[in-house]
């Protein structure tokens, strides 16, 4: 049924073009909308790519990633914490290349979910490759210098701003008989308290010198940790913090 309607339709197509009801469209035009079509998937898969990896790599400098492990507390600082701003200029673009890709034989006929599912999870994955690399280390640290970082350098800005309430970093200095002593990145010492309620959710064994996450409430120089861990791969370490000899454990 559907071969022989495929005739008519071509004959009804013909005949419409030679009574010029139908103007046909010269060759360039086709070949020129595809590459327009391909460049602007391009740019805007590589400007995913870049703000996807980067939002990975802000939570990997901070630690927040991993404060959902402190239980409904860490995943409420978490969520609040979230650069809300560049996840909604990615959902964005997002939108952006689903309707160049649909334009495309391969993609318009999948159900829109599928398209979206398989672009996130394609740019997800490789922003995370990405993020573990040195690359956004490097932006990061030439946006530190004197002569900047042009365009993208006001995006690692981010990176410069403090830590949201009760989440604090620090490298730890000494143990005290209530938790220990932290400087944090403004080069305050902090006395870090912990008791029962404290949740360490993997055995804590510090030395003078390793950098800590401590969420809690902090109150003068004093915080009562509700959580705390070690940064397992610390991707940073502020000037003002000189790595110190090995010490004797903070073994609780």
């Amino acid at each position: 049924m559907e071969s022989e309607k495929t005739p008519k339709l071509k004959e009804q197509i013909l005949s419409k073009i030679k009574s010029g009801s139908i103007k046909a469209k010269p060759k360039f035009h086709f070949v020129l909308r595809t590459l327009l079509l391909i460049s602007g998937l391009v740019a805007a898969g590589l400007l995913l790519l870049y703000l996807i990896s980067f939002v990975i790599f802000l939570l990997r400098v901070n630690g927040l990633w991993q404060a959902p492990t402190f239980g409904f507390r860490g995943w409420g600082m978490l969520f609040t914490s979230l650069p809300w701003m560049l996840l909604i200029l990615i959902g964005f673009f997002v939108l952006v290349m689903e309707i160049l890709v649909k334009h495309f034989s391969f993609a318009y006929r999948r159900p829109l979910l599928y398209s979206v599912l398989g672009i996130l999870v394609f740019l997800g994955v490789s922003g995370f490759v990405v993020a573990q690399t040195p690359f956004h280390q490097n932006l990061w640290d030439l946006s530190e210098t004197d002569s900047g970082l042009p365009v993208a350098g006001s995006l690692y800005s981010f990176l410069r701003k403090g830590d949201p309430d009760d989440w604090h970093r620090g490298m730890v200095i000494s143990t005290t008989e209530e938790g220990f002593l932290m400087e944090n990145l403004a080069a305050e010492i902090l006395s870090v308290k912990i008791d029962e309620q404290t949740k360490i959710p993997f055995a804590l064994d510090l030395l003078p010198g390793d950098m800590v996450m401590v969420a809690g409430e902090r109150i003068g120089d004093e915080i009562k940790a509700f959580g705390i861990r070690e940064f397992s791969k610390p991707v940073f370490r502020p000037r003002h913090m000189k790595k110190m000899p090995p010490g004797k454990s903070l073994n609780r």
